[in-house]
């Protein structure tokens, strides 16, 4: 808000600039514009802000600010709409926005990295949904992983993110031992079953065997 304050006093002041022989009609007619534009800023009518500011680039030429703020309003209409959505839990809607609004405005850096942080929190709810029942020791780790990796680069996730992380890498450690518990009963079970029926391939499951007994730190 101090943001905006001092953007429409250096508006307000721009158009006062604009002329030097006191207060023209057209002059106080501009005034009223900054006046207005303050007050739509104030409200979050993203919209009528626009027109505003399109009526005020009219009559300021190439005015960084009115651009600068121009392209955050564009922005905010889209991000409240999709705002909206993820209030509502529904995340891929909220991304359907953004990505029409970005259609229309492809530059947009207010929309380009809303776009980048409803990804990355996708990303957040697909390894979470994914650690939480995993299929898999594999899939227990690569969503654990994933998870820390995101966690160091947002730092205000690691009072929720990182007690979760710890339970789940002890149980992928536990998943993990099972998982390989039951491939070495399968093979030695196939080894039985080979030294009745091939020689040659039950040497073959007996090295596999021992190999991964050799390479397994949880096996005995």
């Amino acid at each position: 808000m101090r943001f905006i304050i001092l953007l429409v006093t250096i508006l307000m002041m721009t158009v006062i600039g604009c002329s030097k022989q006191g207060h023209s009609e057209p002059q106080l007619a501009h005034l009223r514009l900054a006046g207005d534009l303050f007050n739509a800023l104030q409200k979050k009518d993203h919209r009528n802000a626009i027109v505003l500011i399109g009526k005020l680039k009219a009559v300021i030429r190439d005015n960084a600010f009115l651009a600068a703020l121009e392209d955050s309003e564009i922005g905010n209409i889209y991000i409240a709409e999709a705002q909206e959505k993820l209030s509502n839990a529904e995340p891929a809607e909220a991304i359907k926005i953004i990505k029409k609004g970005l259609s229309k405005y492809p530059l947009n850096q207010h929309l380009l990295k809303c776009e980048q942080q409803l990804q990355l929190l996708g990303e957040f709810q697909s390894n979470i949904t994914k650690a939480s029942n995993p299929q898999s020791a594999a899939e227990l780790k690569m969503a654990t992983e994933r998870l820390n990796t995101l966690m160091t680069e947002y730092p205000t996730s690691v009072d929720q993110l990182k007690p979760f992380i710890d339970k789940k890498m002890q149980e992928f450690v536990a998943m993990n031992t099972r998982e390989q518990q039951r491939a070495l009963q399968s093979l030695e079970q196939e080894h039985e079953r080979q030294i009745k029926n091939d020689t040659e391939l039950a040497k073959i499951i007996g090295a596999q065997i021992e190999y991964e007994k050799s390479i397994s730190s949880v096996i005995e």
